[in-house]
């Protein structure tokens, strides 16, 4: 094996280390309920995933490098390309499944407490609509 195709292949095995880290992560997520999962771990699965979407299309270039580099038996690494291209989508599909999760739950929380009085706004047409109302009353 030539030393370029070894070092890429190390490459891609690092790539899928780091899918592998990720995969854990969203499965410790997923053990929360989206109602409890605090700003701190939002933010940081937003950055994670954000990494992970960004780590993509380099593995598609070391990829592309590898099944340019073997000129015999090529199969094996186009099957690899397609095992690690799949983990790539499930994974930043389930995060963004997460995230959308707790954005509605919050969406739906703030719009309730909002529809029962029990969020202000503090803008001036509010105040006025407010001081209309207590005059009527």
């Amino acid at each position: 094996m030539a030393e370029g195709l070894k070092d890429l292949i190390h490459q891609r095995g690092t790539i899928k280390a780091r899918l592998t880290m990720f995969s854990k992560f969203i499965d410790m997520i997923k053990q929360i309920d989206p109602n409890q999962l605090d700003d701190i771990q939002f933010g940081e699965l937003q950055l994670k995933l954000t990494r992970l979407q960004d780590m993509l299309p380099f593995f598609d270039e070391v990829q592309s490098k590898i099944e340019m580099c073997s000129t015999e038996n090529i199969e094996p690494h186009i099957i690899e390309r397609d095992n690690i291209e799949s983990t790539f989508c499930r994974l930043i599909s389930v995060a963004q499944n997460i995230l959308e999760s707790v954005k509605r739950k919050s969406d739906k929380s703030n719009n309730s407490e909002r529809d029962n009085g029990t969020l202000h706004d503090n803008d001036e047409d509010s105040v006025l609509r407010h001081r209309a109302l207590l005059t009527l009353t």
